[in-house]
């Protein structure tokens, strides 16, 4: 896109078939046009017409193109399985022109919520890692006090439609594609970064296979992972209850924070132990399959580092400089900077106190015996 393209954005979410993408189509004088298979045609029509976007996008098939480009128009090739080559064809018919893949460089930069925006990083990357987590385990946090510290930009960029894109002939090479569109894309001073919410990551099962996955992983972070374990295992149940019932999942501004204590959630043991049991089963499955995935690099080590975030909560600096020194080697100077609020309140702690009573009452042991266990077998893990 132009850099002289208008910074007014309009978020959308993207839903081709089962696949959604959340990206911001940037507004400006420039238009998009989707280049499609015939057969895709009416139903990513439809997906423009509900964007509300037939001013600025359309949809044509590669027979309706016109004999040349327009310069004031942005191409983007989507096949489900084609991409490739209906990509490499249109560029070599039209050079000059402004033409793009969505899986090859759309989704990428919708990922990194920068299309149009940011330049890829031209210099070599010298480091790539991963934050690895559970969800609601401040991985959030630290990743804007990586960001903050010029540690790549560790977003989610691991979402659903990478099931999709993993999916079919070559999707190996599609996945291996990505990641390096997304290395580039999130370098700072040759250090890339991404945050893996584990859940999402096991949407890569099956097309390829986990190896497959972990290929694609031990790509994308350099056998560099930051395990982030929340110890409080309730407060994880509770904060991710109450992030499910609000739809606030993260908060950056005393406004919206106190919007947030405004609402009444109300106390259920029983909704309360699904989450909790939730929260301790995904820690088991990410656990074994950071196992596997440390087996499948046969005589190459996997550096593993596991960080609480209790401990990174009251000690910034000091947890902060190990992270960093882990990730980079080295011991900059160090940025605190996050904007994310801590959503934990009154309602939390009252909250933390009934589902222990409640708890011990029903099991007859207390809610963190099973969290002790799984953080030792963190640190094994890191370890080993």
């Amino acid at each position: 896109m132009s850099d002289q393209a208008s910074q007014t954005e309009k978020a959308i979410d993207v839903s081709f078939g089962e696949h959604d993408v959340r990206f911001a189509i940037t507004k400006s004088p420039r238009r998009t046009v989707f280049v499609v298979e015939a057969s895709l045609q009416a139903r990513v029509a439809t997906q423009i017409g509900k964007w509300q976007l037939e001013k600025q996008a359309a949809v044509l098939a590669f027979e309706q193109l016109p004999a040349a480009p327009e310069d004031t128009v942005d191409y983007i090739v989507f096949s489900d399985s084609n991409e490739e080559s209906l990509l490499q064809s249109l560029r070599s018919a039209w050079p000059q022109a402004a033409v793009f893949g969505f899986w090859n460089d759309f989704y990428p930069r919708a990922a990194c919520f920068n299309w149009g925006r940011q330049r890829k990083f031209d210099g070599p990357i010298e480091v790539m890692y991963a934050v690895v987590s559970t969800p609601r385990s401040g991985s959030t946090f630290l990743a804007e006090l990586l960001t903050a510290n010029q540690l790549g930009a560790p977003k989610e960029h691991v979402r659903n439609p990478l099931s999709f894109l993993a999916a079919g002939v070559g999707g190996r090479d599609r996945l291996a594609r990505f990641v390096d569109t997304i290395a580039q894309l999130t370098a700072r001073n040759g250090v890339a970064g991404t945050k893996i919410i584990w859940h999402l990551a096991e949407r890569l099962r099956g097309s390829p296979s986990l190896a497959g996955a972990a290929e694609v992983i031990g790509r994308a972070t350099n056998k560099r992972i930051v395990l982030l374990y929340r110890r409080d295992k309730v407060a994880q149940a509770i904060s991710n209850y109450k992030a499910q019932l609000t739809n606030a999942y993260h908060i950056r501004s005393s406004t919206e924070l106190s919007k947030y204590k405004e609402k009444q959630i109300p106390y259920s043991f029983e909704e309360l132990m699904k989450h909790h049991a939730a929260m301790l089963d995904g820690e088991r499955r990410l656990l074994k399959d950071l196992t596997q995935i440390k087996s499948a690099w046969p005589g190459s080590r996997v550096e593993i580092m596991t960080v609480i975030y209790e401990e990174l909560e009251n000690d910034i600096r000091g947890q902060l400089a190990a992270i960093v020194k882990f990730i980079t080697g080295k011991s900059p100077e160090l940025s605190l900077e996050a904007r994310v609020q801590k959503l934990a309140d009154e309602y939390t702690e009252e909250f933390s106190r009934r589902f222990r009573e409640d708890y011990r009452a029903k099991f007859g042991h207390s809610a963190d015996d099973a969290s002790t266990v799984i953080e030792r077998a963190a640190f094994e893990l890191s370890a080993s």
